[in-house]
């Protein structure tokens, strides 16, 4: 993340399933940091009506070039119950960082153990618009079913008037449909999708995939997690990723794999948006590794994208042209341009390996114009 002297973290649990949350700072200064950390649980949060806290503040410092970890799974943070909420920190000096939720059903091995990480979110990663190329809804996959939530966090002083657009990806019927918010100042609301009742009073319908569009009367921030519980014969996977502010015409994304490894296989899906309303063309060109077992070079050519539409291309199905596919034993990298159009684009990608019962997930780079 870029380093900031104020930060949100959109999701923060305390004994929730399991749940507990790890943040890590690090004082990107020589000289000490003097840290307000406010944890705060929204009162349309699922567990709202538990009677631990619903806000708390602690005073931390750190010293130069120095970090410090802290993790609501200790006794400092019991007053909390049953919390689903976010926060936000305040620093006199510059600071990154990371929040880690982590799930311990048991120790060792154990089926339900699983992390999701994420950055630290600064006025860099605001804006009164934000894209959300990836999401799920009772999407019953290869391997088991997944579920996604949004954290919408406001972290001005002013309420936020926000509104959601979900469209289903063009592979799948088409659907749309609309979450009007209020977000108090300073608070968070969690959109748990299996959860939201749309402005319409309809449930997102199961079997969703597609993505959204966030607008805001003033600049917010925004986080996603994807669970799959049942995947990995019952091991289950999580993983997450930041909401866009920003894209560019041309996009980075240095690893990719359909790449098997003893226990399982590798294989990734990009999810790829329009960030204007402005129809928008672009190409995928994918190179492989020196050291890839197959050294296949492919192109995905002339892809259409409508006004903040997305579309998947996933490496276990043929998408490339030519009616190609990525072919078994590959590893490497793509580049991902506009075409035709001047709208930017943003992109996430999704690496899972069941049979190794993981999962992880990135963002792509703007390559600089």
């Amino acid at each position: 993340m870029e380093p900031s002297t104020a930060i949100s973290i959109p999701y923060v649990y305390h004994n929730h399933n399991h749940y507990h949350t790890e943040i890590t700072l690090l004082n990107t200064t020589n000289n000490e940091a003097t840290v307000v950390v406010n944890f705060k649980e929204p009162s349309s949060s699922v567990a709202f009506g538990d009677s631990g806290s619903h806000e708390k503040s602690i005073n931390i410092t750190i010293a130069g070039n120095g970090s410090i970890t802290i993790d609501t799974s200790t006794a400092q943070f019991n007053d909390l119950g049953w919390f689903i909420g976010a926060a936000s920190l305040t620093s006199t000096q510059p600071l990154t960082a990371v929040a880690n939720q982590y799930r311990v059903v048991g120790s060792g091995d154990t089926k339900g153990n699983l992390m999701i990480s994420s950055r630290g979110l600064s006025s860099a990663d605001s804006g009164t618009q934000l894209v959300v190329p990836s999401l799920y809804k009772q999407f019953i996959g290869a391997s088991g079913t997944w579920q996604s939530g949004i954290t919408i966090q406001n972290p001005n002083d002013s309420t936020a008037s926000v509104q959601v657009v979900f469209t289903a990806d063009p592979d799948m019927p088409a659907w749309t449909g609309t979450k009007s918010l209020t977000i108090n100042a300073n608070d968070s609301v969690e959109l748990y999708l299996p959860g939201v009742i749309l402005d319409s009073e309809d449930p997102i319908p199961d079997m969703f995939k597609g993505s959204a569009i966030i607008t805001s009367d003033v600049s917010i921030v925004a986080n996603v997690q994807h669970t799959n519980y049942s995947g990995a014969n019952g091991y289950g996977v999580g993983m997450g990723y930041t909401a866009f502010s920003q894209g560019g015409k041309k996009l980075s994304l240095p690893s990719l794999y359909n790449w098997p490894s003893g226990a399982g296989v590798w294989i990734s899906g990009i999810k790829v948006q329009n960030l204007t309303s402005t129809s928008v063309v672009f190409k995928a060109t994918f190179v492989p590794d020196p050291d890839s077992v197959s050294q296949f070079t492919g192109t995905a050519s002339n892809i259409a994208l409508s006004g903040y539409g997305a579309t998947e291309l996933y490496f276990g199905a043929a998408f490339l042209d030519g009616g190609e596919a990525i072919p078994s034993g590959w590893k490497g990298s793509a580049i991902i341009e506009v075409t035709t159009g001047d709208s930017d684009i943003a992109a996430t990608v999704i690496h899972t390996n069941y049979g190794r019962h993981v999962a992880n997930m990135y963002t792509a780079i703007v390559i600089p114009e």
